[in-house]
């Protein structure tokens, strides 16, 4: 770094100049379905992220997403899928008590203990991992 005359520093003869970082929020969803769709597909994405890097299936790490229009539930991967293949429509959504709402598969009761103590006692939280 090189700083002129004039007191403006320069790198390889760029002047630095602060700027304003903008941090936008997302795009409010037209739909609730929208944003649910949104939240189940990066679920998906980020559980098959897990699995790439080491992460299996049990009690190697999990994430859930609460609901958008049922805060009170949240959705989670299935029980004895692997991380790696974790599809949207694997996912099942889950209740505090541990009751499968929607879908068919069972819940792994680790990610269910933990997360539901997660999203009780936090509830401006979306999503835990």
């Amino acid at each position: 770094m090189t700083v002129t005359d004039s007191g403006i520093r320069t790198i390889d003869g760029i002047e630095l100049t602060p700027k304003a970082v903008s941090l936008e929020l997302p795009t409010p969803f037209a739909t609730v379905e929208d944003e649910r769709l949104h939240r189940k597909q990066k679920l998906a994405a980020a559980l098959r992220i897990f699995g790439r890097v080491g992460f299996g299936e049990g009690v190697a790490g999990h994430i859930t997403v609460r609901d958008p229009e049922f805060p009170e539930l949240f959705w989670v991967n299935p029980f004895a899928v692997s991380f790696r293949h974790i599809r949207v429509s694997d996912l099942i959504l889950v209740d505090h008590h541990g009751d499968v709402v929607y879908g068919t598969r069972p819940v792994n009761r680790a990610a269910f203990v933990i997360h539901s103590a997660v999203h009780q006692a936090r509830p401006d939280v979306v999503a835990a991992a």
